[in-house]
Parts: structure tokens; sequence; C-alpha cells
């Protein structure tokens, strides 16, 4: 639920950079995650002392919305957010709070043009359902109770589709005929991951933190409803990007070219849904010599009734995590896939249960448990385990 309000024009012009005289809509919305987690989880290789298995985590969200529309119809407006989530160079949260999304758009009949920080024609992509958005199965929270060193964690998605580089967007307009609808977008970033007032002079990663550059995206979606009682929806995103000079992440691996695709699908019914998606990861964060698959997949069920929503999922995927170094390497290798270092996961499985409540309006609380598997063909850095999350989140 949001807060609606109308500011003055001296509001207006305050938040969005001195903006025209004109009285804007202003919708406020957010949330606060409160979780407890609760990790078990065995190494073939680590520090054996040390390791601690509970935490408590604070997640919150204020996204703040300015939109007006013209006489001719043309709407306009910005949308900024801010966060303190885990960012894509360090899997756990902090204390600091960043602009997360942050862009202008206008609307018209034609479509919408967006320009700033935001996910761009990753937004189309569809996976297995979740209990809740927010929740810690396959697609979940469950990442940030693991070291990246230990577990590579691979998402449905594969490539991280929540990232917000500064890029512009096209969406066009959703066509169709009554319950059926399509939407397209593609969008075109100059750095994958740089964000906010960032200039990027040169291309090497170590010193802009982009291992990518001219990262375009295109997407689609379509949404159909049958005999008023089934939905459907389908999704795709197609995308590529060029690889810069320098290394990426903890080992020296000098990125290389990349295209990657991935396809999924829901269907609903009287409150069930299931559904999954297939990514194919290409090259994606990999470097010379090391040409062995990346891809994943997905499914799930769940069912929602009254307050209540409870699922499961499943997901097996494989590929190198040259960004975290998995079991410990530091360098990179051009040995063949079994040797200790060449960081790659030849299988990552893992399969989550979880159940939630929402016992007040705007207020959900849910308990999530993931169990993941991590092998890889020379036996150094095999991991597995669980994470248990209790959360409690208020969204207003």
């Amino acid at each position: 639920m949001r807060k609606l309000l109308l500011a003055t024009t001296a509001l207006a012009g305050a938040a969005l950079c001195g903006a025209a005289e004109a009285n804007m809509e202003v919708t406020v919305g957010g949330y606060n995650d409160f979780r407890a987690g609760f990790t078990g989880q065995n190494l073939s290789a680590g520090p054996a002392t040390g390791r601690r298995n509970n935490d408590f985590q604070n997640e919150f969200q204020l996204e703040v919305e300015a939109k007006n529309k013209t006489s001719n119809g043309l709407e306009y407006g910005a949308v900024a957010t801010l966060w303190n989530g885990a960012q894509f160079d360090r899997k756990q949260q902090g204390n600091n709070v960043n602009f997360h999304q942050s862009y202008g758009y206008v609307n018209g009949s034609w479509g919408q043009v967006r320009g700033g920080d935001e996910h761009g024609a990753s937004d189309f992509a569809v996976a297995a359902p979740l209990t809740y958005d927010f929740g810690a199965q396959v697609d979940g929270n469950y990442t940030e109770f693991l070291r990246t060193q230990d577990v590579f964690a691979i998402s449905p998605s594969f490539i991280n589709d929540d990232e917000n580089s500064t890029k512009i967007s096209y969406l066009t307009p959703k066509l169709g005929m009554g319950a059926h609808k399509v939407q397209l977008g593609v969008s075109y970033a100059p750095n994958f991951y740089g964000q906010g007032d960032r200039f990027t002079a040169v291309n090497n990663a170590a010193v802009n933190g982009s291992a990518y550059k001219n990262l375009i995206k295109v997407g689609g979606r379509y949404n159909g409803s049958f005999m008023d009682k089934v939905n459907a929806t389908l999704g795709f995103v197609v995308q590529t990007a060029e690889g810069t000079n320098g290394t990426i992440g903890a080992t020296n691996v000098t990125p290389r070219d990349f295209t990657s695709w991935d396809i999924g699908a829901q269907l609903g019914y009287a409150g069930f849904t299931v559904g999954g998606n297939y990514t194919d990861a290409g090259r994606f964060n990999t470097g010379a010599a090391q040409n062995s698959e990346q891809n994943v997949w997905s499914v799930g069920a769940t069912y929602k009734f009254d307050r209540a929503s409870v699922g499961g999922s499943y997901l097996q995927g494989k590929g190198y995590n040259n960004q975290g170094a998995v079991g410990g390497a530091t360098g990179f290798s051009t040995l063949a896939v079994g040797a200790a270092t060449d960081n790659y996961v030849d299988s990552y499985t893992v399969w989550g249960i979880g159940a939630g409540y929402s016992l007040f309006e705007g207020m959900t609380t849910s308990v999530d448990t993931a169990f993941f598997k991590q092998e890889r063909p020379a036996g150094v850095g095999n991991s597995e385990g669980h994470v248990v999350i209790l959360s409690n989140r208020v969204a207003f």
C-alpha cells in the first residue's frame, strides 16, 4: 500500500532538480524487512574454526515517484529508490544506503522511454514462482547468509537481473486484444554496473569496476487469461556486452564478450501457480580457454489462499565463479576443467520450501528453508548445507 501526496511547486522543484512550475503527484512507498538467518554448512576446504551459523539482517527500501500529465496526454515523471540491500560487488548487506533505482520517464500512446539507473529489459524475465516476491527460496535471500568464496549460489537468471546500470530504455505499449497482451523492450548501457554519476574514462575493470561495456538487452512478456480462470505469463530476455581490458573479481581474468538468453513461463489457476525458466549464460564472466557450459534452470509451485501462501522450488546450474574464486583460489588457470584453480562449478543445486501469512494489512511473516549443494570436478570447493530464514516485512 502506498501513501499519495499532492506536492506543491516548491516540493516538486526541490525533489526533481528544480523542475518547472507544476503540481506533481507524489507517491511514497517502501518496506522494512527484519530477518533472522540460521545456516548449516559442510565444506571440503576452508577455515575449520571461526564459523558463525546465525545472524540478523534488516533491509529497507524507500521509493518516491513524482509524476504529472501534460494537456495533450503525455505523462512524465521520475522514480528514486533508497535501499540498503546487497550490491553486485558485496553479497552481504551493510550499513550504507544507496540509490537502488533512480530514473526519469515519459509515457505516451507509443510506449515509454526511461533514462537513468534501472533494470531495463531484465524486468521481462519470468522464473519459478515464490511464496512471496521477497521469499528466500531458489531466487531469494538465502544467498546473503553465504560467502561467495564458499558457494557460487547461482540464481535463476545466472546474470544479475537486478543490476541498475545507467541506461536508456524503450518499452512498447501493451499490445493485443482482450485478455491477451504482449509488451517488448530494449535497453542500452555504456557500462555494465556503471551507476550514478560515475564517469568511465578507460577500459579497465580494475579501475572503473565495470568488466563490460555496450550492454544491450532485449526482452518481452506475454500475459493472458483463458476462460477467465487460467492465467499465463511468458517472458524472455537476451543480452550482450563487450569485455573491457583489465580483470574481474578475485581472479586474473580478462572478460570475454558474451551473449546470454533466458526464457520462462508461469501458469496460474485457483490460487495455484506453477512455472520455471532456463538461462544460457554464454561466456559471461569467463576468460580465455574457459569454454565449458554455463546454464541454469528452475521450477516451482505455490498455493495462495486467504492471507497465507505456501510453495516450493528447485534449481540446477553450472558455470564459472571467477567473481568469487570458489574454493579459495586466488588466481586463474587455463588448465582443463577439473583443475583445482579453474573455478568451475559443474553442479549447483538448491531446493527450497516456504510459507507465509499476512496477519495484518501490509505486514507479512514468513519462514523459508533452502537446501543447497555445490560440486566441482576436482572436489576442492565442494559445499553443501542449508539456510533457514524467518522474516517479518512491513510494506507501505
